[in-house]
């Protein structure tokens, strides 16, 4: 064997683009679930301080009150019809996020529709004044949407955590691994190189219990089990590096350390 052979080292980042990119997603989900959980709150406020009428009294014929002078041209909606003050609530809290053209980008009939359902949007399309059964269907289901929005904000809260501990064990795996690599594996004796393959096994392993907790353990989100409602990781990582960043990571380090075996494998047959 040759001594002064040099050994091919293959690259490591403790730091990778994938836990990058995962991150500063995370950040922007966030802050996006921020504004809209504030909007909602704000939109409850203002409807409930609104002053209701009867059902009977609800205007469905155009006319408009003296302090409901703007008109709103909508989709499906008489732009001679007065606006509803859950109307402009709507428009002036929920539907004013900063982001909510480059997320959304729907008219006010359809968010109501979808956030909350087809038949208050209905209901608001069609009535002008604020009637007391309305106002508080308008209130129970903003309620619903903003805690939505806390539930998936607990869950980023949560995913944070996994990336970190995640990308600490990966980084503490790369960190041994580089350790192995640079020992002069021409110089090292039978009873060496075994001890370095038994602790790339070690490694292999602490690479596979990452993947099972991610997958299946306690690192695991799990989502709705209905086929038509995307995955968590579906909705938070479509647009970034991978959908799967710990996996990805793991896949990644699985390779360099079978690049290092492969090494002491050549070197034992010069």
């Amino acid at each position: 064997m040759v001594s002064s052979a040099r050994q091919d080292t293959p690259s490591h980042s403790t730091t990778t683009q994938c836990f990058s990119d995962a991150r500063e997603t995370l950040d922007r989900e966030r802050e996006i679930l921020d504004d809209e959980i504030a909007a909602f709150d704000a939109f409850r406020r203002r409807v409930r301080s609104l002053e209701s009428i009867s059902s009977d009294a609800s205007r469905t014929d155009g006319q408009v009150d003296v302090n409901q002078s703007t008109i709103v041209p909508t989709i499906g909606y008489d732009a001679k019809r007065s606006v509803s003050p859950i109307q402009e609530v709507y428009l002036d809290t929920v539907m004013a996020v900063a982001h909510y053209d480059e997320e959304y980008g729907e008219g006010w009939f359809e968010s109501v529709a979808t956030e909350f359902n087809p038949e208050l949007a209905s209901a608001l399309r069609d009535t002008s004044g604020v009637p007391e059964y309305l106002k508080q269907q308008f209130l129970t289901a903003a309620c619903r949407a903003r805690d939505s929005r806390k539930r998936v904000r607990d869950r980023l809260d949560r995913e944070e955590s996994i990336l970190d501990e995640a990308a600490t064990e990966i980084a503490a795996i790369r960190t041994e691994l580089i350790a192995i690599e640079s020992r002069p594996f021409p110089d090292c004796s039978p009873a060496e190189v075994e001890r370095l393959r038994d602790d790339l096994d070690a490694l292999r392993a602490r690479c596979h219990e990452v993947a099972k907790r991610r997958q299946n353990g306690d690192w695991h989100q799990r989502s709705p089990s209905s086929s038509t409602v995307p995955s968590f990781n579906e909705y938070l990582y479509t647009e970034t590096t991978s959908s799967h960043p710990v996996l990805r990571e793991i896949a990644q380090v699985s390779d360099e350390i079978e690049t290092v075996s492969n090494q002491i494998a050549r070197w034992e047959e010069i």
